[in-house]
């Protein structure tokens, strides 16, 4: 989080399926996160980054 201009870069990791359009959750996570941030703790969204990786069935996920 950048102190002075009350700003926070955003890190997100996770798997995609293959059904799921990487665009439209991409524009979804930024839209959500953007406005949680501001509404709980009064800071701006400055950057996000998605990493995405294709999700494999034989790995174990955790959802949270």
């Amino acid at each position: 989080m950048h102190r002075r201009h009350r700003q926070a870069d955003v890190t997100i990791t996770a798997m995609l399926s293959q059904r799921s359009d990487a665009r439209h959750l991409r524009a979804s996570l930024h839209h959500t996160i953007a406005n949680d941030l501001k509404q709980q703790f009064n800071i701006d969204l400055r950057k996000l980054r998605v990493k995405l990786t294709p999700y494999d069935h034989q790995q174990k996920v955790a959802i949270v």
